[in-house]
């Protein structure tokens, strides 16, 4: 089958289009699987805290926190099928780390000119991590809100939660699709 030159280049175009859909495609999963990834670290916080704070292993003993979180990414999760040492040493790792980056973020939020941020801490600890823990209501009630405003501090501080939890990985995409705004 013989092409045109017109007809070569169209079908370059479009092939580099797909290319490009799918590649966007593939960071949306990405930045989906980080943010799901942060929302079960938080809502999972205290049970994990309380099996890292009871396991009898050492957490010398697995691999680093950055391996573990770059697992946790690519969908490499199979602490369930691993041995409860693993999984309890992972754990260990997994919660040490997650507590490093709660307390920096906790210090950026309590520094920071802006106004808003001290209250994107609060309601990431009054939610996840307090006891007891306060509903969006309550929150948004002791800062003389609406909960809209809180359910959108808290989805900010996930996202900013997932560049500290995983790193570079975390960081979101924020390059512009043609004729859309981020």
């Amino acid at each position: 089958m013989d092409f045109t030159p017109e007809q070569l280049k169209q079908l370059m175009r479009e092939a580099i289009r797909e290319e490009r859909e799918a590649e966007r495609r593939e960071l949306q999963e990405v930045a989906d699987r980080r943010l799901h990834n942060t929302e079960l670290l938080l809502r999972n916080y205290k049970y994990l805290k309380a099996h890292a704070e009871n396991a009898v292993y050492e957490a010398e003993e697995v691999e680093s926190a950055q391996d573990i979180l770059q697992d946790l990414m690519l969908g490499r999760n199979s602490v369930t099928v691993e041995s409860i040492k693993r999984s309890a040493a992972r754990t260990v790792v997994i919660m040490n780390h997650v507590d490093r980056m709660l307390n920096a973020y906790e210090s950026i939020c309590l520094n920071s000119s802006r106004d808003t941020d001290p209250r994107k801490w609060d309601a990431i600890y009054s939610k996840y991590i307090r006891e007891p823990q306060l509903s969006v209501a309550e929150i948004a009630r002791n800062h003389g809100v609406v909960e809209q405003v809180i359910y959108d501090d808290l989805r900010d501080a996930k996202t900013f939660l997932g560049v500290l939890f995983f790193g570079i990985d975390g960081v979101p995409d924020r390059r512009k699709k043609k004729g859309k705004r981020p």
